[in-house]
Protein backbone atom coordinates (compact mmCIF):
# COMPACT_ATOMS: atom_id res chain seq x y z
CA UNK A 1 0.00 0.00 0.00
CA UNK A 2 1.48 2.99 -0.68
CA UNK A 3 1.87 6.34 1.68
CA UNK A 4 -1.44 7.97 -0.24
CA UNK A 5 -3.53 4.75 0.69
CA UNK A 6 -2.28 4.51 4.38
CA UNK A 7 -3.24 8.48 4.91
CA UNK A 8 -6.03 7.88 3.44
CA UNK A 9 -7.14 5.12 5.41
CA UNK A 10 -6.23 6.51 8.38
CA UNK A 11 -8.45 9.71 7.96
CA UNK A 12 -11.42 7.00 7.54
CA UNK A 13 -10.45 5.56 10.72
CA UNK A 14 -9.90 9.50 12.14
CA UNK A 15 -13.16 10.47 11.07
CA UNK A 16 -15.38 7.41 12.01
CA UNK A 17 -13.41 7.90 15.39
CA UNK A 18 -14.89 11.36 15.18
CA UNK A 19 -18.61 10.61 14.48
CA UNK A 20 -18.80 8.24 17.25
CA UNK A 21 -17.48 10.44 19.76
CA UNK A 22 -19.69 13.43 18.79
CA UNK A 23 -22.32 10.98 19.16
CA UNK A 24 -21.82 9.45 22.36
CA UNK A 25 -21.61 13.00 23.27
CA UNK A 26 -24.79 14.27 22.39
CA UNK A 27 -26.40 10.81 24.10
CA UNK A 28 -24.35 11.99 27.44
CA UNK A 29 -25.68 15.67 27.15
CA UNK A 30 -29.22 14.57 26.60
CA UNK A 31 -29.02 12.02 29.78
CA UNK A 32 -28.06 14.26 31.52
CA UNK A 33 -30.48 16.84 30.43
CA UNK A 34 -33.17 14.66 31.22
CA UNK A 35 -31.64 13.42 34.53
CA UNK A 36 -31.42 17.02 36.31
CA UNK A 37 -35.56 17.72 34.60
CA UNK A 38 -36.28 14.92 36.66
CA UNK A 39 -34.13 15.76 40.04
CA UNK A 40 -35.64 19.77 39.59
CA UNK A 41 -39.34 18.67 38.66
CA UNK A 42 -39.36 15.52 41.69
CA UNK A 43 -40.20 11.84 40.99
CA UNK A 44 -43.38 10.65 41.19
CA UNK A 45 -44.95 9.79 44.80
CA UNK A 46 -43.09 13.07 45.86
CA UNK A 47 -44.48 15.56 47.67
CA UNK A 48 -43.66 18.86 49.85
CA UNK A 49 -45.87 19.92 52.21
CA UNK A 50 -46.41 23.14 54.44
CA UNK A 51 -48.60 24.00 57.59
CA UNK A 52 -48.63 27.62 58.34
CA UNK A 53 -51.23 30.18 60.04
CA UNK A 54 -52.77 33.10 57.75
CA UNK A 55 -54.76 35.54 58.18
CA UNK A 56 -58.37 35.79 56.64
CA UNK A 57 -61.41 38.16 56.28
CA UNK A 58 -64.18 36.53 56.62
CA UNK A 59 -67.64 39.20 56.99
CA UNK A 60 -65.23 41.97 57.02
CA UNK A 61 -63.70 40.68 60.26
CA UNK A 62 -59.84 39.50 60.33
CA UNK A 63 -59.19 36.00 61.79
CA UNK A 64 -55.96 34.32 61.93
CA UNK A 65 -56.71 30.24 60.50
CA UNK A 66 -54.12 27.83 59.35
CA UNK A 67 -53.45 26.44 56.12
CA UNK A 68 -52.41 23.55 55.08
CA UNK A 69 -50.23 23.16 51.75
CA UNK A 70 -49.63 19.85 49.74
CA UNK A 71 -47.24 20.16 46.31
CA UNK A 72 -46.87 16.93 44.37
CA UNK A 73 -43.51 17.22 42.89
CA UNK A 74 -43.92 15.00 40.02
CA UNK A 75 -47.15 17.04 38.30
CA UNK A 76 -46.81 20.18 39.99
CA UNK A 77 -50.52 20.22 41.21
CA UNK A 78 -51.24 21.95 44.46
CA UNK A 79 -53.55 21.18 47.43
CA UNK A 80 -54.91 23.82 49.61
CA UNK A 81 -57.02 23.56 52.70
CA UNK A 82 -57.87 26.25 55.31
Amino acid sequence: MSDAGIVLVTAIVVAALLCLYVVWRQRRNRTKRLIGDLLSRGLPGEAQVDFFEVVVEVGGERRKAWEFLLRLMYSGREFAWL
